[in-house]
C-alpha cells in the first residue's frame, strides 16, 4: 500500500555531539518557520553514554572471567545484584603483566563514586586496588590513535618512530599522531615521544573525549 503524500520534503538529518545543542535548534526553528516543534522533537534521540570502566590490578593469572564474576558478587555487597538482565557490573577483559593480570570491569553509575571513594575490591582472601580506565583505542600496527590493530588498513611500521622496520630494536620514538597533525597544518607539535605516551597532547584529548562520553552518575 502506498503512503498518501504529505507535502513534507527530508532535506537531511541533522546531527549533534552535545544533547544541550538539540533544544536550541528546536527554538530556532520554531521561531524562524512557525512549526510544531513538539512534534519535530520526537524526531531526536539523546546520545546513550558509556558506563564507567575500572582496572583492578594483580588478579591471580589464574582465575577465569566467570570465577572473578562470581568472586567479586561474593565478596563486594555492592556488586550483589538479582538483576541479570541490567547486571551492576560486569567484568569486560584482561590484561596480562608481570606481576598478575589486571581486569577491566564496567560498572553502573550509581556505584561509580562509591567504588572509586574504596579504591579497592575484595576477591577471594584478598583486596585489590583499582583505579579509572579510559579505553582509548590505539594500534600496534601503525601506532595511530582511535582503531585497533584488527581494523588498521595501513601498512605495517614501527609504532616507536613510523619508519617502515620492526619496532624490537628501535630506540627512537616519535609520535605519528604529532608528525600527521604537524604535516597537516604546519604546526609544531613535539614528536619525541611514543603515540600512547600519557603526555601525548592528543592521547590526552582521546581520554578526555572518552571522559566525556561517560556516565559517572554524579549529575
Amino acid at each position: 500500500m502506498a503512503t498518501p503524500p504529505t507535502g513534507i520534503r527530508l532535506v537531511a538529518h541533522i546531527t549533534s555531539k552535545s544533547f544541550q545543542g538539540i533544544p536550541h535548534l528546536l527554538y530556532t526553528v520554531k521561531k524562524s518557520r512557525k512549526i510544531d516543534v513538539y512534534k519535530l522533537a520526537a524526531g531526536y534521540n539523546k546520545p546513550k553514554k558509556r558506563k564507567p570502566q575500572f582496572i583492578i590490578f594483580g588478579i591471580n593469572k589464574d582465575a577465569t572471567k566467570e570465577q572473578l564474576n562470581e568472586g567479586l558478587k561474593f565478596k563486594n555487597n555492592l556488586l550483589k545484584d538479582d538483576d541479570s538482565s541490567n547486571p551492576v557490573f560486569s567484568v569486560n577483559f584482561s590484561i596480562n603483566t608481570k606481576y598478575g593480570a589486571n581486569w577491566i570491569i564496567s560498572v553502573k553509575p550509581s556505584i561509580y563514586a562509591t567504588i572509586k571513594k574504596g579504591r579497592r575490591l575484595f576477591f577471594e582472601w584478598g583486596f585489590y586496588h583499582l583505579d579509572d580506565f579510559h579505553s582509548v583505542r590505539y594500534c600496534s600496527k601503525c601506532g595511530r590513535l582511535g582503531h585497533s590493530k584488527a581494523k588498521c588498513e595501513e601498512t605495517p611500521r614501527c609504532f616507536k618512530c613510523g619508519n617502515n622496520h620492526a619496532p624490537d630494536n628501535c630506540n627512537k620514538a616519535e609520535c605519528m599522531n604529532c608528525k600527521a597533525h604537524n604535516a597537516r597544518t604546519g604546526k609544531l607539535e613535539k614528536i619525541d615521544h611514543l603515540s600512547k605516551d600519557r603526555k601525548c597532547p592528543f592521547y590526552i584529548e582521546a581520554i578526555n573525549k572518552v571522559i566525556v562520553n561517560t556516565d559517572y552518575g554524579l549529575s
